[in-house]
Parts: C-alpha cells; sequence; structure tokens
C-alpha cells in the first residue's frame, strides 16, 4: 500500500487523453497562478475545493467524489498562505491503466463552484484506491480593494490559487494505492516423457 505525497506540478503531461497539470511525487519549482474575480457593492468570501474521478484508458471518467467540491478551505479577510483540509477517499476499484483525476474548484460567496486547474497522475498499474483519509493542501489567497466609477464605489474580490514549487506547496498527502502483484514466476520444470535420455 505506497502511501504518496502527490504534488500539483506546473507542467504538463497527457494521461488517457486528457493534456492536464501534473499530480506526480515530485514538485516542480516554477509556479502558477489562477483565480476568480468579483465586482460588486461589497467584498465576498471565498472557497476552495476538490473532485476527484478516474479515468479509463479509453477517456470514460467516473467520480469518486459526491458531484460537488470536497476538501475544502475558505477565507473570509484579505489573507494568503498555504491551507488544508481532509477528504475521506473511498476504496475505489481500478483498472491497471486507469489514472486519477484532481480538479480544483473556486467559488465567491454562493455563486457556483468554478473549475481553475486540473491535474492528472499518469496510468496508476494499481488494481484500487485505498480507503484512507487524504489532507489536501492549497497554497490560497484573497484579495480585496475598491474604486469608484462614475461617483459610484465598488469593491473587488480576488480569489487565487498558486501551485508549482515548495514556495507555492499544493500538494495532496496520504495518496495511496494498492500495488499490483507481479505476474506469477514461469514454472521451469518440464512434465511429459523425456526423450534422448539414454541408461549407460
Amino acid at each position: 500500500m505506497p502511501s504518496e505525497t502527490r504534488y500539483k506540478r506546473s507542467d504538463q503531461h497527457t494521461i488517457n487523453g486528457l493534456a492536464a497539470y501534473k499530480l506526480d511525487i515530485t514538485q516542480t519549482s516554477s509556479a502558477l497562478l489562477v483565480a476568480e474575480t468579483y465586482v460588486g457593492d461589497d467584498y465576498v468570501n471565498a472557497y476552495w475545493g476538490i473532485r476527484v474521478s478516474k479515468r479509463t484508458a479509453e477517456g470514460v471518467e467516473t467520480e469518486i467524489t459526491n458531484g460537488t467540491p470536497q476538501a475544502q478551505v475558505s477565507r473570509v479577510a484579505k489573507s494568503s498562505g498555504i491551507q488544508s483540509a481532509n477528504w475521506a477517499c473511498p476504496q475505489t476499484p481500478l483498472n491497471l491503466t486507469d489514472s486519477i483525476v484532481v480538479r480544483v474548484y473556486i467559488r465567491l460567496n454562493l455563486f457556483s463552484w468554478v473549475l481553475k486547474a486540473t491535474f492528472t497522475t499518469e496510468q496508476l498499474n494499481a488494481p484500487q484506491l485505498d480507503p484512507v483519509t487524504w489532507t489536501v493542501y492549497y497554497w490560497t489567497e484573497l484579495l480585496h480593494s475598491r474604486f469608484w466609477d462614475d461617483g459610484t464605489q465598488w469593491y473587488v474580490s480576488g480569489a487565487r490559487f498558486r501551485f508549482g514549487s515548495l514556495t507555492y506547496n499544493s500538494r495532496i498527502e496520504n495518496f495511496s494505492w494498492t500495488q499490483s502483484s507481479p505476474p506469477p514466476v514461469e514454472s521451469k520444470q518440464h512434465s511429459g516423457t523425456l526423450i534422448g535420455v539414454g541408461i549407460f
């Protein structure tokens, strides 16, 4: 049962027909930023979360989460830094060629969740994901500012998610899966009649 830290990297690969950022066991050195912005008559709160799917070699995805972002974190004031939350991954059967896809969403106040970044593992060569609790880390930031336009004061809220370096070390800890059993060793024994063996 390998238990890994999977880093949300800033480089990409294409696995099972999906081009996405790498979810891998080492971190990259150059970070990226994605954001969601709102302009209105007041500042808003921000929320981050993930949805998780398994994806077959044919590109068919089955969601493992329940249809809404899990492991949610939030900010209600101007601030930034690493945050974490847990998600109980259920035992999930896999094909050996399946990959795991993790999508990060941002929501402002009670508006809809917005997909901001997609990450994928390699083909895991694993028969199942193990039923363990993941700890999901996000580097998040909530910015507030305001401006005047035609005599009206407007408020701007920006929710950011950074990933891809040790400074902005967004990751998943305790990513656990069952290792595939090695193929049986072929027997070297030979059954049947021995040919060409004489008695001396």
